[in-house]
């Protein structure tokens, strides 16, 4: 538990670095490695739950919601990394299972939406004046890479408990919305 509270303190530490002056040049790196850290770290939770706080997962699942929520508000290279962050956390989040995501799948579903739309009319158009630039691409293509890898660990980890039919056709639209954009 203190290891879990340790690690989250300097990631958001590392976090509100991000970006400014002064702040460390690597504080994007040392974050997305934070992140990976302490999803290893919530993974362990459910091979052994013994002393884990529900409070715990449940502040990590408020900070990857609001990174979400204030990424758009930040410059691109910023924005990134606190994608990158949010969907790191929220795959290992998933991975607790049903007892943890049932209550925070409504939740799940409206941020897959939200990082999966149907793609806009200028993605399929040639008119060089609609078209995206090479970093709108990336930043794009990055987004959804992060969006699906948390759909793929919330599949491994619910499938047979919480993937009903309603729950199996929205995530086929997600999935179906992401093959078109990249198409």
């Amino acid at each position: 538990m203190n290891t879990l509270n340790n690690v989250l303190e300097l990631l958001n530490k590392d976090l509100l670095h991000l970006g400014h002056p002064g702040g460390s040049s690597d504080a994007h790196k040392r974050a997305i490695g934070l992140a990976h850290g302490l999803a290893g770290l919530i993974r362990l939770i459910s091979v052994r739950p013994l002393y884990v706080s529900f409070d715990i997962s449940s502040k990590i699942m408020s900070l990857a919601i609001q990174l979400l929520k204030d990424s758009g508000a930040h410059e691109l290279h910023i924005s990134i990394v606190e994608i990158q962050v949010a969907w790191i956390l929220v795959s290992a989040l998933t991975a607790l299972g049903p007892n943890f995501v049932r209550m925070h799948l409504p939740q799940l579903l409206l941020l897959w939406k939200n990082a999966l739309p149907k793609p806009a009319a200028r993605d399929g158009t040639n008119n060089i004046q609609l078209a995206r630039s090479d970093v709108e691409w990336s930043f794009l293509l990055h987004l959804r890479e992060c969006t699906l890898t948390s759909i793929l660990s919330f599949l491994q980890a619910n499938r047979e408990k919480l993937v009903t039919l309603d729950i199996a056709r929205r995530i086929a639209t997600m999935l179906s919305n992401a093959l078109s954009f990249i198409s």
